[in-house]
Order: structure tokens, then C-alpha cells, then sequence
């Protein structure tokens, strides 16, 4: 059985009327274990996951006369272990030290300007990972590899050694009314040095914001943001850079009353460098992938008496080229079209909600056929074009009841939550046969219902 620890302290303390300080602690331990057999070939039958991390954080804030800072020191031990049959395996353990500052000074009048805040603050994530692994190529981001047939022997990645990530960002920003209470503008930078691929980043930021009615208000942001290699096989390959990307949003907000809230925004992100597989053979990576994102969001919510009231909508498209000269493929994670409607209702004691949701299946890449491998005694599949084919929509309803009532000075919460009340069991990927001839669905579970209480000091 999957065995499952989490804990978790906090202490806050006001030091004085212009300090107050904060220690917290979590971590969880998690372990997983599952022998497919007693006979003498159980070794290569067994599956084992653990995972466990510690992470604890000290925090100083000060505040007086328009001044606030925040410095703090946090610290991550975290350890995760992967064994799969008798060969394939990945053991990572990772120790982490950051040390970050933010110093933020507020005026109501300056240079002209109004309501003024200007911010400044810096941060040195410090990484040492301890990485010993053995195990298949990692298929990447629209890639079939996860389909391909299992070969327990496979251990095509291998490494054994230790990679430091040293980093370092500061950025600044200013924000005024250019028009008091109508028209606010924000200008910032963030840069980071990312010490593994030896690379330094200069990012431009800034949000426009214009309060043209009492009701009405524009906003324009754009920015250029950046994600240095950072996940398994990213961290085993030292020259690859940062992914790279330039976003801009126009949103616009009416809110004729307090409670009362819509907004929708147009946005575009266009992406570069993208980590992409070069070489399929070796699985060299190397970074002449690009991509954009661009669709449309829409946000209400109503809070009124006892009633609350929420819906999103999107409508989204994502795609990318992972090498030179390339057709556009979808993200693997694209989805055109996303609802989720929320209400709830109070009274006394007793709180009734419910959601519905409808989204659009993720895609994936349909298998067409096989050929036999004699030399390994296996079936390989051959694929469709790349994520060419999408599961199905899914939709599904959530209720929700809570009641509440004081035991001395505990405050405590009954609930029951029913997710996926009529049990909509959706496709989540496919399995198919030994020879790819034939496919089955891996299907959500149906309906999951859960009681609990809650208590509070």
C-alpha cells in the first residue's frame, strides 16, 4: 500500500511595532511499492517510487513611514528515487540555499507623479544535484516515445555525478499614476545570471492601465520572460540555454458595482529557443524549437447577499515548430476550449456550491501500425503526424455541502464533496495491444466522493 507522511510548522512572532518575523517548516515523505510477483525473477517485476522532501523558510519584514522590506532564507533537502525491474533506475537527491531580499518604498506624491511605489530586490537560488541514473531516452514535449513497447533493459541515459546550478536574478520596477485615479503606468527589468549554461538574461516589463469610466478600465502588458534547463535530461547537457519568450495581453474590466466583476483579455505569447531533441539516435538536445500561444480569456463573478458567482471561459491555441523547417505541430498540452461555471449559496450554518466544467481533450499521436524487431522480440509502433489527433471532451459536475458549528473554541466544518456526480468517465490516453493492431481507453475514474471534517483554533 502507497504510504504518505506530511507535516508542517509555522511560527509568526512581532518583534515590534515595525518588525515581525516568520519560521515555517514542511515536508512530506511518500513511498510506493509494487512487486508484480514471489517468483525468483520478482526483482525484474518490481516498481518502486519514493519521494520525500524538506523545506524550511526564515522571513524578517519591515515596514514604517512608506518603507517595506522582506528578506528571508529558505532551504530545500529533497531526495526521489525511482527503481523499475532489475536495470532501470533514477536517484536524485538535490540540496538548495536562496537567499532573497525585496526593499519597496511608497510615496503619495513624487516628481509629479502620484501614488508612487518603487520596488527593488534580488535572489541567489544555489542548486547541487546529486544524479545517478540508468533508464530509457525521456521522450520530450509531443514526442510518442511513452507509447513505444518497454524494454526492462533500456538504459540508454546513464550518468552518475553531481551538476551545481548556481543563479542569480535582481530586478526593480516603478509604479505611478500618470493621471491620478485614471491612467497608471508600471516600468520594470528583471535579469538573471543562469550559472550552469553561463548565460545572462536582460528582461523588460511594464503594464499600462487606463481608468476611462467609472466603470470601465484598460490594461496592456507585455514582457519578455525566459526558463532556464531545468528538468532530467535538460540538467544532463551542459551547453543547452534558456528558453526564451515575449508576451504581450489587452484586457479590458467592467465593474459597475462592488460584487460585480467582468473582464476579458486578448493575449499572445511567442516563443524561441525552445528545448527540443536534435539527434533522436543519441538524444542530443539543443535549443531550435519555437512555438506561440495566443487566444482569448473571459472572467466573471457576482457576490451578492448569499449568493457567489464565478465563469471563465478560453479559447486558446498552441503550436510549434521543434526544428528548422518543420510543419507547425500542436503543444502537446494545447486545449482550444476550457468553461468552468461556479455557485454557491450560504445560510446560517449551511453552504451549498456546485461547478461544471467542459474542456477539450489534450492530443496525442494516434499509432498507425507496427513491424517486428526480431532482435529484441517486440512489436515497434509507427505514428501519425505528431499530436494529429485529440481525446475527447470532457465535462462533469461537482457538488459540494459544508456545515459549520463551534465546539469551545474550535471552530469545525463537516463536509461532503461529490466530484463527477454523473460519473462522466472521460479518456485520458490509450493503451494499445502487444502488436498495435488494436487500442483501449485509460478512462478518468468515474465519480469520487469524499467526506471530511475540519477544526480550527
Amino acid at each position: 500500500m502507497p504510504r504518505y507522511w506530511d507535516g508542517q510548522v509555522r511560527v509568526d512572532h512581532k518583534v515590534n511595532a515595525k518588525w515581525d518575523a516568520t519560521l515555517s517548516t514542511v515536508g512530506t515523505d511518500d513511498t510506493f511499492e509494487l512487486v508484480a510477483s514471489k517468483d525468483e525473477d520478482a526483482a525484474e517485476k518490481r516498481f518502486f517510487n519514493r519521494t520525500r522532501f524538506l523545506r524550511s523558510t526564515a522571513n524578517a519584514r519591515y515596514h514604517d513611514d512608506g518603507w517595506t522590506a522582506d528578506l528571508s532564507m529558505s532551504s530545500l533537502i529533497q531526495e526521489f528515487t525511482f527503481e523499475l525491474g532489475a536495470f532501470q533506475y533514477i536517484e536524485i537527491d538535490k540540496v538548495e540555499v536562496t537567499p532573497r531580499f525585496e526593499v519597496a518604498k511608497t510615496s503619495a506624491e513624487a516628481g509629479g507623479l502620484a501614488n508612487v511605489q518603487w520596488r527593488f530586490g534580488g535572489e541567489a537560488p544555489l542548486s547541487r544535484y546529486g544524479i545517478s541514473i540508468a533508464l530509457p531516452r525521456e521522450p520530450r514535449e509531443g514526442e510518442p516515445g511513452m507509447m513505444d513497447p518497454f524494454d526492462p533493459e533500456d538504459t540508454t541515459t546513464r550518468f552518475d555525478g553531481k551538476v551545481w546550478t548556481p543563479n542569480v536574478a535582481v530586478w526593480t520596477a516603478l509604479s505611478a499614476d500618470l493621471e491620478k485615479d485614471k491612467i497608471r503606468a508600471t516600468v520594470g527589468v528583471r535579469a538573471e545570471h543562469f550559472g550552469r549554461p553561463n548565460e545572462t538574461v536582460v528582461q523588460p516589463r511594464g503594464e499600462l492601465s487606463w481608468k476611462f469610466d467609472k466603470a470601465w478600465t484598460a490594461r496592456f502588458s507585455a514582457g519578455l520572460f525566459s526558463r532556464p534547463p531545468e528538468f532530467q535530461s535538460e540538467l544532463l547537457t551542459e551547453s543547452l540555454q534558456s528558453e526564451r519568450s515575449r508576451q504581450a495581453i489587452l484586457g479590458l474590466q467592467y465593474q459597475p458595482r462592488e460584487g460585480f466583476r467582468t473582464q476579458a483579455s486578448l493575449y499572445y505569447t511567442d516563443r524561441h529557443a525552445l528545448i527540443t531533441t536534435e539527434d533522436f539516435m543519441t538524444g542530443a538536445l539543443g535549443n531550435r524549437g519555437r512555438g506561440r500561444s495566443y487566444g482569448t480569456e473571459l472572467l466573471a463573478t457576482y457576490r451578492g447577499g448569499p449568493w457567489f458567482a464565478w465563469m471563465a471561459y478560453t479559447l486558446s491555441r498552441s503550436e510549434r515548430v521543434d526544428r528548422p523547417g518543420e510543419d507547425n505541430r500542436l503543444f502537446s498540452f494545447d486545449q482550444p476550449h476550457n468553461l468552468n461555471l461556479a455557485l454557491s449559496w450560504q445560510k446560517g450554518k449551511w453552504q451549498f456550491g456546485g461547478r461544471f466544467q467542459v474542456y477539450s481533450g489534450l492530443p496525442f499521436t494516434p499509432a498507425t501500425g507496427s513491424f517486428f524487431d526480431s532482435d529484441r522480440n517486440l512489436y515497434v509502433p509507427t505514428y501519425a503526424e505528431p499530436n494529429s489527433d485529440r481525446v475527447e471532451v470532457h465535462h462533469q459536475l461537482d457538488l459540494r455541502v459544508d456545515r459549520t458549528w463551534k465546539a469551545g473554541p474550535v471552530l469545525i466544518t463537516g463536509f461532503l464533496d461529490v466530484q463527477n456526480v454523473y460519473a462522466n468517465s472521460s479518456v485520458v490516453s490509450y493503451i494499445y495491444s502487444f502488436d498495435y493492431t488494436t487500442r483501449s481507453a485509460f478512462r478518468t475514474i468515474p465519480i469520487i466522493p469524499s467526506l471530511g471534517i475540519r477544526g480550527v483554533f
